[in-house]
């Protein structure tokens, strides 16, 4: 299994890099800081989930992320979110985000039942 994993924050990227390796030591994560790198990834690699978080420093306004997602909505892509904006998560819904964690939640539990429906659906 292949995860990428969208994140600007370090430290957000290094404990779900240890949540998913404590999961299955076998899953490949790759983390890239912005949503253009992330395209740049995605027109030569295949992912099984992405996780994104939310406010990158590409997309502030939320219409990069609302694209972004648009354009990838054949991938399963889960929202990991600092902040309690419910209004934008759901437009990320609308324009076809899977679910939603808010980060401050986010624990071995909601990862794990991700990857698990991930592979249900493979």
């Amino acid at each position: 299994m292949k995860i990428l994993y969208i994140e600007d924050n370090r430290a957000d990227w290094v404990y779900l890099g240890r949540l998913v390796h404590q999961i299955d030591p076998s899953i490949e994560i790759l983390n890239v800081t912005s949503l253009n790198e992330a395209n740049e990834f995605l027109k030569e690699h295949s992912f099984d989930l992405i996780f994104l978080d939310c406010f990158l420093v590409d997309s502030i306004d939320l219409e990069n992320t609302l694209t972004f997602i648009k354009t990838h909505a054949s991938f399963p892509i889960l929202l990991l979110t600092g902040l309690e904006d419910v209004s934008s998560v759901y437009k990320c819904m609308q324009a076809g985000a899977k679910d939603f964690i808010s980060k401050s939640k986010m624990n071995k539990d909601h990862i794990e039942r991700w990857i698990h429906y991930v592979r249900a659906k493979s």
